[in-house]
């Protein structure tokens, strides 16, 4: 669960400022 919400705040976080989500795409993959 711990892991899944990190994620949805680094989402959220990506979301809001839009640079980072790039960032996230490769966190992911």
């Amino acid at each position: 669960l711990m892991g899944i919400t990190a994620v949805l705040l680094l989402t959220v976080g990506a979301l809001s400022t839009g640079s980072t989500r790039d960032e996230v795409y490769r966190l992911v993959s």
